[in-house]
């Protein structure tokens, strides 16, 4: 194991990425920027033979760390949710990553003290080091490289708007993700980012798409059938499985029924399934509710959980199996010509609530397509608040989320539809005159700034798909078809519709 980590060490230096302390400065002490970071190798499961050293910014002397004495900078990373949000919104897509992205931005003179680290040299002493690059942990760097790389697009003034566009929204870290109307502006879009990139030290590598144009315009691109993709042709795409072949998320779950588990057991169980869109939520939500039993009862960490709760756990380890089954259509508007709505439901029970958003194309033949968008959900409250509460903060969390969707896609919705099947909340929001309480007034308030009240719509309960949410139900047969494709009434055509939204 020491090769190995030696090897590593010998390798940031070869590249550039450290280099050693002269010994003129080694014993300057003076100067209060001198700093020395401990640093260990990681090993990744899933990437065998694959290796890392990782400084610990973190590691604290004299009650500070090095974390402490710097600035993070603002935030320019893009949310994950958002560029997701964008992933799906054209029928081509493609993936592709910067090689090292931290290690091509450079650190000032003046400032690689603060990142020395000890080694051994080839004699066996220890041999003082420094970073000249950024590296993983430091809070200022991703801050930093993504400033660098955002930078990079004003060194060549030919860029178009499509590839500036890429560098700026499609980048989460040095994960890229992007759509596009068609093969030809995917594999431009592409190309064009490489070049671009590449002019300025970062190197775009480990492309992934389902165009075949794009596959044949770049000869390491891996498409569906490379084993370096992984199983039935799946590639990760910021922690979501992307079937590159069918072109759909899917979800993989080690559940397992179990006869003893733990509270923190319990919260590693259900953390370890990843959904930033909200697509499983209704499933997810419920187990999150049986953990909540567990702060009831104010168990440790470490402590069983009792007998009573534990069959109700098992059961929903038998139920989420049903993750594995799960196949979501990536692409959300495969016609580029169509008029697209959202339509938002909100509901609360007095175990969650939540939201769920549809996004409700219309060809020009009239042909509707209706695809679930995002949804969010939470668990009650310990401390009980009254139902038409709950409902209105779904309410609110609705009209957020039509907020963010109307920021963030990049094609024009023609407009917004709420739907709730709470009579109470509706009249709140229709409300002109009467004054409310403080916590039902800033909420309406909100509400009201982000939509009108004429967009809120009565849904009777059986057809308000987000008491899926609210009530935590496993997707059956049939609930699946209305939780992803959204109730009836919306497939409808317009003409159809139209009274559902006057009533």
């Amino acid at each position: 194991m020491f090769d190995a980590y030696d090897n590593e060490i010998q390798t940031l230096i070869a590249k550039g990425y450290a280099e050693f302390v002269p010994p003129n400065e080694v014993c300057n002490m003076h100067d209060l920027r001198v700093w020395y970071l401990p640093h260990h190798l990681v090993l990744n499961p899933k990437k065998p033979g694959k290796l890392r050293v990782v400084f610990d910014c973190a590691a604290k002397f004299g009650g500070q760390s090095l974390n402490d004495r710097c600035f993070s900078g603002p935030d320019l990373i893009n949310r994950l949710t958002y560029v997701l949000f964008r992933f799906r919104q054209h029928i081509y897509a493609f993936t592709c990553d910067i090689e090292a992205m931290y290690y091509q931005v450079l650190i000032p003179p003046q400032d690689r003290n603060a990142l020395r680290f000890l080694w051994y040299g080839r004699d066996g002493r220890l041999v003082h080091y420094r970073m000249t690059r950024h590296l993983f942990g430091g809070v200022w760097c991703g801050s930093s490289a993504t400033y660098a790389l955002r930078k990079s697009v004003e060194f060549d003034k030919s860029v178009s708007e499509s590839v500036r566009d890429t560098i700026f929204r499609s980048f989460y870290v040095d994960d890229c993700l992007r759509s596009a109307q068609s093969a030809d502006e995917a594999r431009t879009v592409a190309l064009e980012t490489l070049r671009v990139l590449s002019n300025s030290g970062f190197n775009l590598t480990k492309f992934v798409s389902n165009s075949q144009d794009l596959i044949k315009a770049l000869p390491d691109c891996k498409t569906v059938g490379d084993k370096e993709i992984g199983p039935a042709d799946q590639s990760s795409v910021l922690g979501v499985v992307w079937n590159v072949s069918s072109d759909q998320f899917q979800f993989k779950c080690d559940a397992r029924v179990v006869e003893s588990i733990t509270k923190r057991q319990m919260l590693s169980c259900i953390t370890s399934v990843f959904d930033p869109l909200g697509m499983i939520a209704p499933i997810m939500v419920r187990g999150k509710v049986i953990f909540q039993q567990t702060s009831k009862m104010k168990l440790t960490w470490d402590e069983p959980v009792p007998d009573s709760l534990l069959p109700t756990w098992n059961q929903w380890q038998r139920d989420i199996m049903i993750l594995d089954t799960l196949k979501i259509p990536r692409c959300i508007k495969p016609v580029i010509e169509c008029t697209s709505e959202l339509h938002h439901f909100s509901d609360a029970s007095e175990d969650a609530y939540g939201c769920c958003s549809y996004l409700r194309n219309i060809d020009p033949s009239g042909r509707v397509s209706v695809h679930l968008l995002y949804s969010r959900s939470k668990v009650a409250p310990l401390k009980r608040i009254s139902i038409p509460r709950l409902e209105l903060e779904a309410a609110t969390m609705a009209a957020r989320a039509d907020d963010v969707l109307r920021r963030e896609l990049d094609f024009q919705i023609v407009q917004s539809h709420f739907w709730s099947d709470s009579q109470i909340v509706l009249q709140y929001i229709a409300n002109e005159s009467h004054r409310f309480l403080t916590y039902v007034a800033n909420r309406v308030s909100l509400i009201r700034s982000l939509s009108s009240s004429e967009q809120w719509h009565h849904v009777s309960s059986k057809e308000n798909v987000a008491d899926i949410i609210s009530r935590g139900r496993i997707l059956t047969s049939n609930d699946k078809n209305r939780w992803f494709s959204g109730p009836t009434f919306l497939s409808l055509t317009d003409a159809d519709l139209r009274p559902k939204l006057t009533s």
